[in-house]
């Protein structure tokens, strides 16, 4: 009898680590000291000069069952957060659920967690990357998105550790957190944007953590998990044209619309839940600045 309560106290154990948020805070925050990274927020300590500091212009509440946002995309419609438990969430620009969350992972928790760090909306097609080996993709239906074929990475870039993912034209563009490089999804090329005059004398950019990316129409935003920056880059060029130091904390993702940054923040479990901030981007010469959308 003591040794079947003993084996069924290990199950549970189990179960509770491996399938639960308060275990998997215990394997990764607790025991794999995961959650004490630390990193430095303070952009002006970074190695990179800096164009100018921005603060958030709006903070959107999130909804308490949001945990450990990761990917995020933005459209006129909607906020699409996904989480490190491969959730989805679907909100209005008020950061009101607008859907039902979507689990687009299968299998326990231990094994979703901080798999999914990008995506990218495409109608009614969602997109997907970190650590999956390929580009996840999924389809609304009945309003859910459900799993379809996956998008194949090109050869040599299966083993890489995505960090976000957004669409230029008709490429799909991943980064990694090591350096500042892009990838272009669809030919395996690799861009290094030149950083130039916005690097400190005698420093380095390789220790720079890019968490995100994102694109309008004529430029490409890398967001920095350290140092809380935001990289201006000329996708023709491939230069680094402005970067601005931002008020976030460990930020993990980065979406643009008409001008306006819009950043989610990385927490560990039971941390305070950061707010999605919104930046308004100095816009070109002549042209006015926009506002956040009115809550």
């Amino acid at each position: 009898m003591k040794k079947a309560i003993a084996a069924a106290a290990l199950v549970a154990v189990f179960l509770v680590l491996t399938t639960t948020r308060f275990g998997i805070f215990i394997v990764f925050d607790v025991l794999g000291d995961v959650g004490s990274d630390n990193l430095p927020s303070d952009p002006t300590k970074g190695p990179l000069v800096l164009s100018g500091l921005l603060s958030a212009e709006q903070r959107i509440p999130l909804p308490d069952s949001l945990e450990q946002g990761s990917g995020l995309h933005v459209d006129r419609q909607h906020i699409y957060v996904s989480t490190d438990q491969a959730e989805l969430f679907t909100l209005s620009h008020a950061g009101v659920e607008a859907a039902s969350v979507s689990r687009l992972l299968g299998g326990p928790l231990i094994l979703r967690q901080g798999r999914l760090e990008g995506i990218a909306v495409q109608g009614e097609r969602l997109l997907g990357i970190g650590e999956l080996g390929e580009i996840a993709a999924w389809r609304s239906e009945d309003g859910k998105w459900r799993s379809t074929e996956a998008v194949a990475l090109p050869d040599g870039l299966e083993d890489l550790e995505f960090t976000g993912l957004t669409w230029f034209g008709d490429d799909p563009l991943g980064t990694v957190d090591d350096g500042l490089g892009v990838w272009n999804l669809r030919t395996g090329d690799r861009h290094e944007p030149e950083i130039g005059a916005h690097l400190r004398p005698g420093r380095t950019a390789d220790g720079v953590v890019v968490s995100g990316i994102a694109a309008d129409a004529s430029s490409l935003y890398l967001i920095t998990e350290n140092y809380s920056c935001i990289l201006r880059v000329d996708p023709v060029a491939w230069r680094v044209t402005d970067v601005w130091g931002i008020d976030a904390s460990e930020p993990s993702d980065i979406a643009v619309l008409d001008g306006l940054a819009y950043v989610t923040g990385d927490h560990n479990y039971f941390d305070p839940r950061p707010p999605l901030l919104v930046y308004a981007l100095p816009p070109p010469t002549g042209t006015p600045p926009t506002s956040p959308p009115t809550r």
